[in-house]
């Protein structure tokens, strides 16, 4: 099962060649809407093993969600809005094309990658497997809550670190609607930033 939450429709997962039995992701990240929508896409192999399993829970029951689906039904509430976005969403990427999009979040994610090479002390994850929609920069000593509140008051977001990395990183998003364009502004306001907490 592979969570796919940060790198679906942002990165080729090359699927002919993993086979995953599930694919798991929402709609918040790449797909550039509101939280409320997660997808499962599961295998006729996995369907089958769920067929024989106790206790799946509610929102991992496969059968259940599959026999409901082919039934035109909704087993919850349906966040509407978020479809209609989610309709909208898939538009525009049939439009841009998913090798140019493929291309738009490397891109995204080289500029970072040089960005934390040359500034910092690069980025967390060892090569091979970083990221195109999300950037672990290693922050050293940077003092990230006074490099932040620099970046916000330029209109900026990033965040600081997560779990076990939480005080050598900070994380930068590259998602969804995102541009080449927007990552070399922000790249600059976060220079400025660094020269001024440097002060």
């Amino acid at each position: 099962m592979i969570d796919a939450v940060t790198s679906m429709f942002a990165m080729d997962l090359d699927w002919k060649r993993t086979q995953p039995d599930s694919v798991v992701f929402g709609s918040q990240k790449d797909l550039a809407l509101p939280p409320g929508l997660a997808f499962v896409v599961v295998s006729p192999e996995f369907m089958k093993k769920s067929e024989s399993m106790e206790n799946k829970g509610f929102y991992t029951d496969f059968v259940k969600l599959k026999e409901k689906n082919d039934e035109n039904y909704a087993l919850t509430t349906p966040p509407v809005s978020i479809m209609f976005g989610l309709d909208y969403q898939l538009d525009k990427m049939l439009k841009e094309g998913m090798a140019a999009r493929y291309r738009r979040h490397r891109e995204m994610g080289d500029l970072l990658r040089a960005w934390a090479k040359e500034k910092l002390e690069g980025i967390f994850p060892e090569e091979g497997y970083q990221s195109d929609s999300l950037a672990v920069i290693k922050k050293g000593d940077l003092d990230f809550d006074a490099f932040h509140k620099v970046i916000k008051s330029r209109g900026y977001e990033i965040s600081n670190g997560y779990g076990d990395i939480k005080k050598q990183t900070f994380r930068v998003g590259t998602m969804g609607d995102l541009t080449p364009a927007d990552i070399r502004s922000l790249i600059g306001v976060m220079d400025e930033a660094l020269e001024e907490v440097k002060q």
